[in-house]
């Protein structure tokens, strides 16, 4: 199995968003101030972004809601009168808005997974502020040459929301509150922790937690997953307890979920750094592996820096060495899909990757597919 950590003897695990959203940003002064204010700076911030990585790109702000395009076309959508406008090569799509509550669109399972649909990708994000009952809309579309440094940059970016801006009780709250049934909208939150002198102790388990313990133990994933729900819905569950909920949906082959509650363990377990970094490497690997991104080593159009050519074609770029001496090495679009390995000073292409035989895309994983294996 790609990227699996065993830790004792227990087995912990190392897209298709339809998006037919058409809706406009509510009316400023429907929002509280704190909110607004942070909001603005997100938009600012990726706009900025935006312009630097695509110069030529339209960027407009109108009533709050940021959107930008480049290189954009018509598609069919599920209707006739809702076309769906998709980048081409070499372009970029999206919109940042606030909106009231929390989201609970069409698309709340699948929040901050990359859906993959033909030659376009779509990501959704939706923040929540629980102590100003908003979401911060996000929606970027991009098509497989987008640079990794832009997408990563307009994630981190949009995670930033809220971050600072609950108080001191809201986010002790936040810590405190059970997770939300799955699949719902993770968040990806991070929360505020006064640093710690000594490790913080777990709580004592709740009653009946080593009987469901036991069940896990013995890998009976069904019925382990039935007497964890106990807790869930008793508000007793915490980070280690949806750890292993996690495990039991990722054998019981719901990924989907798995993916979810692994999010929730990895933003949620500040004091338990291995289980919050163990967790953060399997929600990861469950991303990649039902995005249809091949798992191995090989070069894939979402790595790195790819830099178009006055012919239209596309050369991925690989800085070797720094200063006077340093020079740029660069692959075409024929070498994706093959392992790139550092010989002395440049690299070599070692052939097609064995996993995905050298295209750089495998069978997406659906709920329901047997476990995977390698």
């Amino acid at each position: 199995m790609h990227g699996i950590v065993r830790t004792g003897s227990l087995l912990t695990l190392s897209l298709s968003l339809a998006y037919s959203i058409i809706c406009l940003a509510p009316a400023l002064a429907d929002y509280v101030k704190p909110a607004k204010d942070q909001a603005d700076g997100i938009e600012k911030k990726i706009a900025d972004l935006v312009a630097e990585t695509y110069p030529k790109a339209t960027v407009t702000r109108d009533e709050g809601k940021l959107h930008f395009e480049l290189r954009v076309r018509k598609e069919k959508g599920s209707s006739a009168d809702q076309p769906l406008f998709v980048p081409q090569k070499g372009g970029i799509l999206g919109d940042v808005y606030l909106s009231n509550g929390e989201y609970t669109g069409p698309n709340v399972a699948t929040l901050n997974i990359d859906d993959q649909q033909g030659d376009h990708t779509t990501l959704l994000m939706a923040p929540f502020s629980k102590s100003q009952n908003v979401h911060l809309m996000a929606r970027l579309v991009f098509p497989e040459d987008a640079p990794k440094e832009f997408r990563d940059g307009f994630r981190n970016i949009v995670d930033t929301f809220d971050v600072r801006g609950n108080t001191v009780t809201d986010t002790a709250k936040a810590a405190e509150a059970p997770p939300p049934p799955v699949p719902r909208d993770l968040t990806h939150q991070s929360e505020s922790y006064a640093p710690a002198d000594k490790p913080v102790p777990e709580p004592p388990k709740p009653p009946g937690y080593d009987a469901a313990l036991k069940l896990y133990n013995a890998q009976k994933w069904a019925a382990a997953r039935q007497a964890f729900q106990k807790f869930v819905t008793e508000k007793t569950a915490d980070a280690t307890i949806w750890d292993e909920i996690a495990n039991c949906d990722y054998h019981l082959r719901q990924y989907r979920k798995s993916y979810s509650e692994w999010s929730y363990v990895s933003n949620h377990s500040p004091h338990n750094l291995t289980l919050q970094g163990q967790a953060s490497r399997n929600a990861n690997t469950l991303a990649t592996l039902m995005s249809g991104a091949c798992p191995g080593n090989c070069l894939k159009r979402s790595s790195g820096y790819w830099r178009m050519h006055p012919d239209g074609t596309y050369w991925y770029q690989i800085q070797i060495g720094t200063g006077p001496g340093g020079w740029t090495q660069e692959f075409s679009e024929a070498h994706v899909g093959h392992i790139l390995v550092r010989a002395a000073h440049m690299y070599e292409d070692h052939g097609p990757c064995p996993i995905c035989g050298g295209t750089g895309r495998v069978k997406a994983l659906k709920d329901g597919d047997p476990l995977p294996s390698g």
